[in-house]
């Protein structure tokens, strides 16, 4: 059985050129902003293709999807909340107070998209995070954890953020940046191309730039800008003093030495046999 309709009630969304119908609940819709009720009003969707008939996803009053975009499992648009182009939703998501995701962007787990946010090209984001306050995120974006992104940041290219992360009052990060463990990114920093970032706060107007490696934490106007080359020559002095791969070095050199004696014991032995 179905668990909402299409009803005659229609919207043109003039911006978007599209127009929408108003859905009605055929039965009762436990979601995770409460009970719906049969015979309820809900938001409005293009066609029955942008609200999966199963679980116990719902489009509030005001909410909209259109387009190719999928709301499934147990997500929920409510307050102006819009999905659009080939975007999904899934999980407990919930998009809320002009929270926007589209084009190809995915959100799954426990995130909350709000107050303008807007989630667009192929991002895929997942875990437990709000993403609100004029916060974008584009681009190939890769975020998972528990975190928030908020106060107009920006993240785009291919960052990927994994962790308990907090992005905040204009901070960017970009290009190929990875932001790791427990991390506070805000103040208007920016980290880019392929800096690495992990278990600290980056704050101020400092920017991390190049192949940078910083665990400790930044602020002020630095600038830390380290390139592909010196981060070589830092990791092969690092090898130099590594104990383990030392020790390796021995072992190797020990069996090829028992390689060796057991190889001329051998041939000593054909010897006397011949």
């Amino acid at each position: 059985m179905n668990k909402y309709a299409l009803t005659d009630l229609s919207i043109l969304d003039s911006e978007r050129g599209v127009t929408l119908y108003r859905i009605v609940a055929l039965r009762d819709i436990e979601t995770i902003l409460g009970i719906v009720k049969k015979g309820d009003l809900g938001g409005y969707v293009a066609s029955e293709h942008n609200l999966s008939q199963d679980d116990e996803c719902w489009v509030f009053a005001n909410g909209k999807a259109f387009g190719q975009a999928i709301v499934t499992e147990d997500a929920v648009l409510n307050d102006f909340g819009i999905i659009q182009d080939d975007a999904e939703l899934s999980g407990n998501v919930i998009i809320r107070n002009y929270g926007i995701v589209r084009e190809n962007a995915i959100i799954t787990g426990e995130c909350e998209i709000r107050g303008h946010a807007v989630i667009e090209g192929n991002v895929y984001l997942g875990g437990k995070y709000i993403i609100g306050d004029n916060a974008c995120i584009a681009g190939d974006a890769r975020i998972n954890g528990v975190g928030r992104i908020v106060n107009n940041s920006y993240i785009y290219g291919h960052s990927t953020l994994d962790g308990n992360i907090h992005v905040s009052k204009e901070a960017v990060i970009g290009g190929y940046a990875q932001i790791k463990g427990n991390v506070k990114i805000t103040d208007n920093a920016i980290v880019n191309e392929h800096s690495l970032i992990s278990d600290c706060e980056v704050s101020g107007k400092c920017k991390i730039l190049g192949y940078s490696n910083v665990d400790y934490d930044v602020g002020g106007n630095t600038v830390i800008n380290m390139s592909l080359r010196d981060k070589k020559e830092v990791i092969s002095k690092l090898k130099l003093f590594d104990p383990l791969l030392q020790q390796e070095k021995i072992n190797q050199s020990n069996q090829r030495q028992i390689d060796e004696i057991k190889k001329n014991l051998n041939k000593k032995g054909e010897e006397k046999e011949s």
